[in-house]
């Protein structure tokens, strides 16, 4: 018996000093990982998993392995790691861990492409990065713009490189600073505000210590402005390119520079090379762009009626503008209710807190602080419910409203008909629906939600009216898909829904099923889509998106 127990400390106090060993291991790589990722993703996946016996230390190992693998420009859509990080961090922990874990988290599912959970994460980090991290802190509204550019939200994107950009000038980062300056002159280029754009290219271009990718980016988007400028000369353009390749070869041309330096070498003369790039980008370039270009290099070479060929066909193929108009609106609602979410999430934490306090103090002390909250809640929720009725019968009068309007454009009538409708509706079901059957004020609100929504869904379901005002806006879409896909009714009806740019939640509800089903159906009918003979198949996959 004695034997045994002492072979029991034994291996106890072995543990502990292995535990320990780690822990410092741990420690040592965090102090370097930034300067060092190389040798830190060495060291991290060198130690053994199976002796990361407690979930503090396989929680910071996992945190840190996200960290150098992505300091390492490795990237990784899986959330495991970051998830396992967070279940400790969460409850555990200086903050600053919690909204590092949070950060990758939402970096994973950017780069699944997952971007409304992206979103739902990087604005949870942003609120506790603020207080505690200011280099994540200014890395999360960098990420943020990146994924409100992939939604095409323009205005977002700018707002979110700005606020990093403060970020990173405030703690002297001349590194990130030199990066964001080059991203706000590119959003600045690509929203045609060019007069912006040009005098941060020209004060990167000048600086002595710019790294290589801020350098070889600027060269190209700079050359790349000045070909879509008036009276830009062609020579000088041609000496930024061949500045950029001397240094850096074809490192940081993308598929549009390449079209940008086929028409700098045609207005050069060089028309052999300039034809020899083009046949190569049109098997490289499947969007819209190659019409656009032929259009200018026809235009150049002074053949107008190819010039105007090219012209319509880049007019026809150009939806993304609706697109683009759609999903702004719903990134930013996306971007409230996400905020929201979070606010409530923070509160019932602090709620478990409290109420754990209040299990450890003395009995007397227990039911007066007790009674204290149960009277503040009280309190804040009759003040709440208040608010809620108040903003229901707000959103009810807008609604009133919008069927006095005259809307001269069946475009505007998709914006402001259907969409900002449906946008109000939608926070209130989400946010609102959970208060179901509480008490009498709630199950009126209650009430309400649902007969708007019921007003919604019964205008929707107009399908003759609704896919001829679809034909008549987006090209016969629905004429096209009906003619040469074929699919059941309920996947017209979720393809009509998608290409108006409804998420699966609001789908979900307008024909009464469940959010994993829409999914399921989505993916079904993109499957029917690429199965198909349609020429306009591509259009077709781009208007889902």
């Amino acid at each position: 018996m004695r034997s045994s127990l002492l072979f029991t400390f034994a291996v106890l106090f072995l543990l502990s000093c292995t535990s320990k060993n780690i822990e410092r291991t741990l420690n040592d790589v965090e102090s370097y990982i930034r300067e060092r990722p190389d040798s830190a993703l060495t060291v991290l996946d060198s130690i053994d998993r199976d002796l990361l016996k407690s979930r503090k230390l396989r929680s910071h190992h996992a945190l840190l392995f996200a960290m150098a693998l992505d300091k390492n420009y490795i990237d990784v859509s899986d959330d495991s790691l970051a998830l396992v990080a967070l279940n400790w961090y969460d409850r555990h922990g200086d903050r600053k861990y919690k909204a590092r874990a949070l950060y990758y988290l939402g970096l994973s599912y950017y780069y699944s492409q997952d971007y409304d959970r992206a979103i739902l994460e990087l604005t949870k980090a942003e609120k506790i990065a603020e207080f505690s991290d200011s280099l994540y802190w200014g890395m999360i509204n960098s990420l943020q713009g990146h994924t409100y550019s992939n939604t095409y939200n323009n205005v977002e994107e700018l707002n979110c490189v700005q606020k990093a950009y403060e970020i990173y000038s405030a703690i002297k980062n001349e590194r990130l600073m030199d990066v964001s300056l080059c991203r706000l002159a590119c959003i600045y280029m690509n929203q045609g505000k060019y007069e912006q754009a040009e005098p941060i290219f020209r004060q990167l271009m000048e600086k002595d210590n710019a790294s290589d990718w801020v350098l070889g980016n600027t060269l190209c988007s700079y050359a790349y402005l000045k070909v879509n400028q008036q009276d830009s000369e062609p020579e000088e353009i041609m000496l930024m390119y061949e500045k950029a390749f001397e240094r850096f070869g074809y490192e940081y041309m993308t598929t549009k520079d390449w079209w940008a330096y086929a028409l700098v070498l045609s207005q050069l003369g060089r028309q052999e090379d300039s034809q020899n790039l083009v046949v190569q980008l049109e098997t490289m370039d499947t969007t819209s762009a190659p019409a656009y270009w032929k259009y200018r290099l026809s235009k150049n070479n002074g053949d107008k009626a190819s010039a105007l060929e090219y012209l319509e066909k880049s007019c026809e193929l150009d939806n993304k503008v609706i697109a683009r108009a759609l999903s702004q609106s719903l990134s930013l609602t996306q971007r409230d209710f996400h905020e929201a979410q979070s606010d409530i999430a923070e509160y019932k934490l602090k709620i478990r807190a409290l109420i754990f306090y209040l299990v450890l103090t003395a009995s007397l002390l227990f039911i007066f602080v007790f009674s204290a909250v149960i009277i503040v809640k009280r309190r804040k929720y009759k003040e709440e419910k208040e608010n809620y009725m108040q903003y229901v019968d707000e959103i009810t009068r807008q609604l009133n409203e919008l069927r006095k309007k005259d809307i001269p454009s069946l475009k505007r009538k998709y914006l402001e008909l259907y969409k900002s409708r449906f946008e109000n509706i939608r926070d209130l079901c989400d946010n609102y629906l959970q208060f179901k059957g509480k008490d009498n004020a709630e199950k009126q609100m209650y009430s309400k939600v649902v007969s708007m929504v019921d007003e919604l869904r019964a205008e929707m379901q107009e399908r003759v009216r609704f896919e001829e005002m679809l034909d008549a806006d987006l090209n016969g879409v629905m004429t096209t898909i009906r003619r040469d896909v074929k699919m059941k009714e309920t996947d017209y009806v979720i393809f009509r829904y998608l290409i108006i740019g409804f998420d699966a939640t609001t789908i979900s509800r307008l024909i009464d099923t469940s959010v994993n089903t829409i999914y399921i159906r989505k993916s079904r009918i993109k499957r029917y889509i690429e199965e198909s003979d349609s020429v306009q198949k591509t259009t077709l996959l781009e208007m889902m998106s």
